[in-house]
């Protein structure tokens, strides 16, 4: 942006409103889990360095939480993840591929679902194994989950349900 009296160039900063899905798949007894994140920045009404406009604090907040069924048949558990998906233009989807999650995730690739995939682990690492693929220990994702929460970079948003007790399991986590 020109400003006439000064002469100097002012950068404008446009930010993004983004959403991240993840599906932690259950098993016979334990539901599948499907969560959704808005991932929010906002430029701010200030100019910083290099006449660049600054950003507010980046906002994620948890929008939508909800468990399937649980006994529900994998084509099933693999459709309602796809219209999840496609009702949230422009997201990023990430999949839990451990055991059970391998032939879901190949599912998901016959009906064309692009996604990321996360294979939790033991130990206490994060690990890029691939452009789609990741490995993650599952003390590492509650630890940083728990920092997210602690620090206020990842809220819950009102009336999600079981709210409490998903912030209670990471805290109670060993």
């Amino acid at each position: 942006i020109p400003n006439a009296k000064s002469g100097i160039d002012y950068i404008q900063s446009v930010g993004y409103r983004r959403f991240t899905i993840g599906a932690d798949l259950g098993s016979l007894q334990d539901p599948t889990a499907i969560s959704i994140i808005e991932d929010l920045l906002v430029p701010a009404p200030r100019w910083g360095k290099g006449y660049v406009q600054e950003f507010e604090p980046r906002q994620q907040t948890l929008v939508q939480a909800f468990r399937l069924k649980v006994g529900l048949d994998w084509p099933v558990i693999v459709d309602a993840i796809r219209r999840v998906k496609n009702q949230v233009p422009d997201s990023t989807l990430w999949v839990d591929t451990s055991g059970i999650g391998q032939p879901v995730g190949a599912m998901l690739k016959e009906k064309g679902v692009m996604f990321t995939g996360l294979t939790i682990t033991a130990g206490d690492t994060f690990k890029k194994v691939d452009h789609i693929t990741y490995r993650c220990s599952k003390s590492y994702l509650i630890s940083y989950l728990s920092t997210l929460f602690q620090s206020g970079e990842l809220r819950i948003a009102e009336g999600i349900k079981d709210a409490k007790e998903f912030r209670q399991q990471v805290e109670d986590f060993q």
